[in-house]
């Protein structure tokens, strides 16, 4: 489900931020980037914190370029 909504989320918007709950989670924020990186074909942009941050280019309508 988490999979899926990540997902769901980086079609919607090509940059999102989510939050590890660490007192419940078996992952460190970084662990569960890379985890959902690859499943969902995003990159890990960043992690701060409790927080992480993942992107992935809309292949319809792409809004932030690289360089």
């Amino acid at each position: 489900a988490l999979i899926e909504q990540t997902d769901g989320a980086l079609r919607t918007r090509e940059l999102i931020k989510l939050r590890v709950l660490t007192e419940t989670s078996p992952l460190t924020p970084r662990e569960a980037a890379e985890a959902l990186a690859e499943a969902t074909d995003s990159a890990v942009v960043g992690t701060i914190g409790k927080k992480l941050v993942l992107y992935r280019p809309s292949k319809k309508n792409p809004r932030i370029e690289l360089e």
